[in-house]
């Protein structure tokens, strides 16, 4: 079974995502996003770890549903990162902004 028109056509970049998530049995998106969280988790690292957790969560959320609506991730992927996002955004407001 082959996603794409031909076996041998990688010619655009919205076709081979799915391609490549069907390879690896949803797998990747997940990776993609948990990278995507990492990376803005270090990369905010200036505040307090609820505040980069919180902003992290949001990224990690919103290339979710970017990636839904490509095919990459499945719905369950996106309801944990909205989870995730949702309990970071009540820790930090539980800790009232503290630096």
């Amino acid at each position: 079974m082959s996603h794409l028109p031909s076996p041998n056509n990688f010619t655009q970049f919205h076709e081979i995502l799915p391609f490549m998530n069907h390879v690896t049995e949803n797998w990747f998106g997940r990776v993609i996003i948990l990278m995507i969280f990492i990376i803005a988790f270090i990369g905010s690292r200036t505040g307090s770890t609820n505040r980069s957790f919180a902003f992290a969560s949001f990224i990690a959320a919103f290339f979710s549903i970017i990636l839904l609506q490509f095919g990459i991730v499945d719905m369950l992927t996106v309801f944990i990162t909205t989870i995730a996002f949702v309990a970071s955004t009540a820790f930090l407001f539980g800790e009232g902004f503290k630096s």
